[in-house]
């Protein structure tokens, strides 16, 4: 496939993302690396050029079109010379406009300076790295993230050893594991359906999930109602060790909380006994809060709807580029069934289990492919009146598992050329009516929940409120656990837990 200039025709997914995409609600997201020490801004900036070469839907510019598929993608060669130079910019700058899909690429790295030299020992950056989501989902950018600092490590040795201009434009042979031709094929995601489920069942299940999507009338953050002055957060107890907000990152639009390794251990060990994974206990732990909030008259008429991404990658021999290979699934609670947090642990563990053996997020892609193929008028009213999530819930792991090359280790910490790389933050986009998108991820032990609120919809004190009903829920559960001594795992045993 000529690498100069490339074509590729939308799928139902990345129409959707397009569709979905306003002003006030861009579908882009950012990673933020949190590095310590000296990195070479030049450096990163030509192994961001060169990482970009073997992915070529992130360097595209989007084609609008007249019938099916709506969009298309043109992909073509970037030069280092004339492009624009983000410079060194101090955190307290504001932040430039979010990615326009029609007008620019779909990829761009800016480099932000968190500390002044003269003023701390060690420099402090923030390595951002946009990514519009019709053409990258978390483990896709992960993975041109890990070539990214690969390329910079080569050239950060190259530099000091030798020749820094000797790396080719295409990367030359450290590219080996990615196949730019697997890109035509990015639509065909991991469809099977196991036995017994019949065509018959899955089409029925296709028609019920199609309707709840347009007319789920699921409840929203902004329906829990306003607080008293009596009810506001307290000031956070600088002597709490087991959890801690995360606020460097606000004038990103980012908030978050780290729980200490002893709240993962405990929370880790009893999700695996009840032979569920530390997202499902996560997810219930979050629906409790939420639900113990003081909804209004209308919001404890309607159910939580948590949107999640699912995997649907299939198996190739190399790595596809950069790409979404992902589908959606909801799941739905009555504010009652939030309440009992391990009752509902028990019963996402299973729905989850459910949605991934038996490709179930994959109902969601037919349902676009049939609006892809609608008059336009009535694919985006459809649109634009379905909303159909209360928010997002993504889980992430261990970020540095997704690295398709390892990163180096010293001394307990990762090396990032002549830096160390101390943290990852990120979260999903929101979209009209899905005003909360959180990630959860694990990082040196410790969880780490990333939200990203609709500020339009959701105040600052609202926001930390929900993060502190949502810390307080963990920690409590938590210390249940921790209290029973035998991490019972059946249903006889775990009755005594349900009340925290």
């Amino acid at each position: 496939m000529d690498n100069q200039n490339i074509r590729f025709d939308a799928t139902p997914f990345e129409w959707y993302m397009l569709e979905d995409h306003s002003e006030t609600h861009p579908m882009v997201f950012t990673l933020y690396f949190d590095v310590k020490g000296s990195i070479s801004k030049q450096l990163l900036e030509q192994a961001f050029w060169y990482a970009i070469e073997s992915h070529p839907l992130l360097r595209s510019s989007t084609l609008v079109l007249s019938g099916w598929p709506r969009y298309a993608w043109e992909s073509s060669r970037f030069v280092l010379e004339g492009e624009a130079d983000d410079g060194l910019i101090l955190l307290s700058a504001p932040m430039k406009n979010a990615i326009d899909p029609f007008r620019e690429r779909l990829c761009r790295l800016k480099i932000y300076r968190l500390s002044d030299r003269a003023l701390e020992s060690q420099e402090r950056w923030a390595i951002a790295i946009d990514f519009h989501h019709a053409v990258a989902d978390g483990i896709g950018a992960l993975e041109f993230c890990s070539d990214l600092f690969r390329i910079y490590e080569h050239l950060i040795a190259e530099s000091t050893n030798g020749d820094p201009n000797s790396l080719s434009i295409n990367g030359g042979n450290r590219f080996q594991g990615v196949d730019i031709n697997l890109l035509s094929e990015r639509g065909i995601l991991d469809r099977s359906i196991p036995y017994p489920v019949s065509r018959v069942t899955a089409l029925r299940f296709l028609a019920w999930e199609t309707a709840r999507f347009l007319f789920a009338f699921p409840a929203r953050l902004s329906y829990i109602s306003r607080q008293t002055e009596s009810d506001m957060v307290t000031p956070w107890n600088d002597s709490q060790t087991s959890v801690r907000e995360l606020l460097q990152w606000e004038t990103f639009g980012l908030s978050g909380l780290e729980f200490s390794p002893d709240i993962a251990k405990v929370l880790r060990e009893y999700a695996h006994c009840c032979g569920g994974t530390l997202n499902h206990l996560l997810l219930a732990a979050t629906l409790r809060a939420l639900a113990r909030g003081k909804p209004s008259f209308l919001g404890r008429l309607r159910t939580w709807v948590t949107v999640l991404p699912i995997n649907m990658r299939r198996l190739t021999p190399h790595r596809m580029p950069c790409h979404n290979g992902i589908g959606y699934a909801f799941l739905r609670r009555k504010r009652s069934d939030c309440l009992d947090w391990n009752k509902n642990f028990l019963s996402i563990q299973s729905e989850i289990k459910a949605i991934q053996d038996w490709k179930l997020a994959g109902l969601f892609l037919d349902v676009l492919a049939r609006l892809q193929r609608a008059p336009r008028w009535i694919a985006r009213f459809v649109l634009r009146k379905s909303q159909p999530g209360s928010f997002v819930w993504s889980y992430l792991g261990d970020p540095m598992r997704r690295f398709p090359n390892r990163m180096r280790e010293q001394d307990g910490s990762i090396r990032f050329g002549d830096a160390i790389l101390e943290g990852l933050a990120a979260a999903p986009p929101t979209r009209a009516g899905t005003e909360l998108a959180v990630l959860a991820t694990l990082w040196r032990d410790s969880i780490r929940l990333y939200f990203r609120f609709d500020e339009q919809m959701i105040s600052k004190q609202q926001s930390a409120s929900i993060r502190q009903w949502i810390a307080e829920e963990i920690v409590s559960i938590a210390e249940t656990v921790q209290k029973s001594q035998d991490h019972p795992c059946n249903s006889s045993k775990t009755s005594g837990l349900t009340q925290t």
